[in-house]
């Protein structure tokens, strides 16, 4: 790995990645709509502010690269699947395309778990059928069939496929929990918070993904932590080690997925399909295919992550609840639960 492109690099994931590369002595290329805005990295990369759907810009920074981490992608609470089949997939294609042109020696493509749906059986293995959820999910597992494509054509390309990544300056929908808890207010939870629910921490991804860009040849890799517990055991951990006077609030399943549904379709709420309806079931891989094959190994715990990122949140409270956007960096407007939060009382 000796010249590094990475889409997306101004992003949560991307940001970290590229911080790690440049510690490891690389001067990535980093494509992005969104400027980098970190001081300390700009004389130490090299960004083009581009669009993957601009298939000639894409092939013009693939130029002399051997390695690409390909981040690039629309998110939740993105709405609409026009957005995210135009980036997610047709994004996808044009760097996979540009990559078989330039003769790149290694993709890294970050997916999502979103392709395996709602699980049938836990753990999920790399064998688990995909049964994709909402348009971000079925986005997401096009872009893998163009990944599966490329392979064909003999472009080697690692697909990883995380679960949800959190991490110090992660915001989207994390912003609403933190915020609650930060204001002692009482949090929803739909059902009894006791499926099993893993996550990963950024610098646990991080690592999977310099790894698989020298180990991960056409393999596919579920990344997820090691260490997990119950929805509910992770979120009074939280809420404890915050010194809140929040308390969990278990909503019925049926009541609460039918409400955020309808308030989804009326676009009041910034809870999609993948975050409620997968909300009360167990959800966790068996990550010991990276493991084996990658030398993977996670450090964070569900828990150290979810403090690490409120001790953020709280320490950049203001900054942090004042930019509002579609990225995982951005808070996510709260919508109508801004009302539910002001009718609640909290516990101190």
């Amino acid at each position: 790995m000796d010249r590094v492109l990475v889409t997306g690099g101004s992003g949560f994931l991307g940001i970290s990645l590229v911080q790690r590369l440049v510690e490891l002595d690389y001067r990535p290329r980093v494509l992005d709509l969104r400027e980098l805005s970190q001081p300390a990295l700009e004389d130490k990369v090299d960004f083009i502010k581009g669009d993957v759907r601009n298939l000639d810009l894409v092939r013009k920074v693939c130029q002399g690269v051997d390695t690409v981490f390909h981040l690039a992608a629309a998110v939740l609470p993105t709405r609409g699947r026009k957005t995210f089949m135009s980036i997610n997939v047709g994004g996808t294609r044009n760097l996979l395309q540009a990559s078989l042109e330039q003769r790149v020696q290694q993709v890294v493509h970050v997916s999502t778990s979103a392709v395996y749906g709602i699980p049938r059986h836990c753990p999920i293995t790399e064998e688990t059928e995909f049964r994709p959820l909402g348009d971000y999910g079925w986005a997401k597992f096009y872009g893998e069939e163009e990944c599966r494509r490329y392979r064909a054509q003999r472009l080697k390309v690692c697909i990883l496929r995380p679960r949800t990544i959190l991490g110090p300056g992660r915001l989207g929908i994390f912003h609403i929990l933190f915020d609650w808890i930060k204001r002692n207010k009482p949090i929803p939870i739909i059902g009894s918070g006791h499926n099993l629910f893993q996550l990963i921490s950024l610098q646990d991804m991080v690592e999977a993904c310099l790894l698989a860009a020298e180990r991960g040849e056409n393999q596919d890799f579920n990344i997820g932590a090691e260490e997990y517990s119950t929805v509910r055991a992770d979120l009074e951990a939280l809420i404890q080690y915050a010194g809140s006077g929040s308390r969990l609030l278990a909503i019925s399943p049926l009541l609460a997925k039918t409400s955020l549904w309808t308030l989804d379709r009326l676009r009041l709420s910034p809870l999609m399909d993948w975050h409620y309806l997968t909300a009360d079931k167990p959800f966790y891989f068996d990550i010991s295919k990276a493991k084996a094959l990658l030398g993977w190994q996670p450090k964070d715990s569900n828990q150290k992550m979810l403090k690490e990122n409120y001790d953020w949140y709280v320490a950049n409270f203001q900054q942090a609840s004042a930019e509002y956007g579609l990225t995982h960096r951005s808070a996510a407007h709260q919508g109508i639960l801004l009302l539910l939060r002001n009718l609640l009382r909290g516990g101190q």
